[in-house]
């Protein structure tokens, strides 16, 4: 539990210092589903962000989709031939995003 706290705590204290950070918390479940699935070469469509039902409802999860796209946090791209369906990409801003919450875990870490 204290290293969770810790970097959460840390996170915050780093937030305050860095805009790119300040993500609504649907967005940044969004985010991660999107992240995780990039990490493994294997880009989400829009059409499975609007499937994440767990994450809220259809309605929100478009809305936020949309805010994603518009705040730059999210690009969609075609991929090959393929005009049909949009493929999500993080852009520099989660990127950055994603390095930030990195070192606040490995500070966390590193204050046993």
């Amino acid at each position: 539990m204290i290293y969770y706290l810790r970097y959460v705590n840390i996170l915050k204290s780093m937030q305050k210092e860095d805009a790119t950070a300040d993500l609504e918390p649907v967005c940044a479940l969004i985010l991660d589903e999107i992240a995780v699935l990039e990490m493994h070469n294997e880009p989400m469509t829009v059409s499975d962000v609007m499937e994440l039902t767990n994450l809220a409802s259809s309605a929100t999860l478009h809305r936020k989709f949309s805010d994603m796209l518009k705040n730059e946090w999210v690009e969609t791209r075609f991929q090959n031939d393929n005009r049909r369906t949009k493929y999500i990409h993080l852009t520099k801003k989660s990127k950055s995003y994603y390095e930030l919450k990195g070192k606040a875990m490995k500070k966390a870490f590193k204050l046993t």
